[in-house]
């Protein structure tokens, strides 16, 4: 007997082109604000069900706890520390989505660190919260569950969002 599978093709321009305009949408519904509109797609991510509420509530903690370092009213070193303690938390619980892991640890890692002449790692600055790579992180995680159907998908478009707005970071900084 043949089993038929369905599949799904798309393509990376597809795929481009849905990542422009949920992006567009989300900036468009915050006013500008690249900060609302992570929160829009964060929430938007819980309505899917990808995340939940109190993985909301984790995640959102590590954005504001960024948000302050970038605007120096926390100092970097201290706020790395405090996002991983969050992250290293969801993870060893055993009880957090793929989704909700992979942008927590998107956010956490989004801080820059140097080797001190020992090797030991100091870290030199948060990137702002305003970038696209937080942005774009949060805009793969949707379009990934939507079209990955579910946590997985929503994992790895994060994933992608992230490194690609990380690239598109360190072309167009000053």
């Amino acid at each position: 007997m043949v089993e038929l599978q369905t599949s799904i093709g798309i393509g990376t321009g597809d795929l481009s082109l849905a990542a422009d305009r949920e992006v567009r949408r989300l900036l468009k519904s915050a006013k500008g604000s690249r900060n609302r509109a992570l929160i829009l797609g964060l929430k938007k991510l819980v309505d899917m069900e990808l995340i939940t509420a109190d993985e909301l509530k984790s995640i959102t903690k590590i954005f504001n706890i960024g948000f302050k370092a970038s605007k120096g009213h926390t100092p970097p070193e201290e706020a790395h520390l405090m996002c991983r303690r969050i992250a290293d938390e969801m993870l060893a619980s055993g009880q957090h989505s793929p989704t909700a892991l992979a942008l927590a640890y998107a956010e956490t890692n989004s801080y820059v660190s140097v080797e001190e002449e020992d090797g030991n790692p100091i870290v030199v600055y948060k990137k702002k919260p305003e970038s696209w790579e937080s942005t774009l992180t949060g805009a793969g995680a949707i379009i990934g569950g939507i079209l990955g159907g579910g946590g997985g998908g929503a994992a790895l478009g994060g994933a992608i969002g992230k490194v690609v707005g990380k690239i598109v970071d360190a072309c167009t900084e000053e």
